[in-house]
């Protein structure tokens, strides 16, 4: 079984917040106007962005509610909070209230949006049932809650070739995938179900060029990889090399994703 309790989330997206951008941009990002038309984010709506990190979605809902909407973005990372306020001042979006908070301990009134957003954070949180439940009660009538997780495949096929490579090198080291919590459609069901929430859940994988071999790495820098390649210490820089030789002689050029999606209606 994942040694979870060696995966420490505010400490290890704080320390990647501009690595997590680029790879967010290039290597796993799910097309947000997809995301937002599923949250049915339209001019004048009040949404939240739960874990927000560098914007990914915060800034392009910030757009879409315009005029008159606005966007509460939550994070307890202030090196992803100063990135994703550093990209709202470039494209002038005034509309955006950034919170420097643990989103499993918000102080939000109920029933105050219209949307609640949630992407790629949940399998992060010890109590996920309990998450489900403070963001359900966050969405007025008539509003719709929206959870993004990892699915299978994720940065395939280099994702399981670093975690076979990580063993090979540290047998008993167990390394750390909290995302494996939520990473079927049937395991998301059953949390939400569990949290007492009905939603329908959509799955969508998309594939995206490794130009350079080298990039793999830096993705694993920026994701939550990089907590494996702390734990391994030296060792990490074998499991860097061992990743090479298998783009090379596999010819290896770009990675799958999945993304899943799940859509509840208040």
């Amino acid at each position: 079984m994942d040694d979870l309790s060696r995966y420490d989330p505010q400490s290890t997206y704080g320390a990647i917040a501009l690595e997590y951008d680029y790879a967010r941009q290039y290597y796993w990002a799910i097309p947000t106007a997809h995301l937002l038309q599923l949250a049915g984010i339209a001019p004048g709506m009040t949404v939240l962005d739960a874990a927000c990190g560098t914007g990914a979605a915060t800034l392009p809902a910030a757009e879409r509610v315009r005029p008159g909407g606005r966007v509460v973005a939550v994070d307890f990372s202030p090196e992803m909070l100063a990135l994703a306020s550093e990209k709202a001042s470039r494209r002038a979006l005034l509309n955006i209230d950034w919170r420097l908070e643990d989103v499993t301990a918000l102080q939000l009134p109920p029933e105050s949006f219209d949307a609640v957003l949630c992407l790629f954070a949940l399998f992060n949180v010890a109590d996920m049932p309990a998450l489900v439940v403070s963001l359900w009660q966050l969405v007025r009538p008539g509003g719709r809650l929206v959870i993004v997780t990892k699915g299978r495949p994720f940065l395939a096929p280099l994702g399981d070739l670093f975690f076979d490579a990580a063993v090979a090198e540290a047998a008993d080291l167990r390394p750390p995938r909290p995302w494996q919590r939520t990473d079927t459609p049937d395991r998301l069901r059953d949390l939400l179900t569990t949290a007492g929430i009905d939603a329908d859940i959509t799955s969508q994988t998309t594939t995206t060029p490794l130009p350079q071999p080298a990039d793999w790495w830096r993705i694993v820098q920026a994701t939550g990889l990089s907590r494996t390649a702390q734990l391994l210490g030296p060792a990490a820089a074998r499991v860097a090399a061992a990743n090479l030789r298998a783009i090379s002689e596999q010819s290896i050029d770009a990675l799958t994703s999945t993304a899943l999606c799940a859509v509840a209606h208040k």
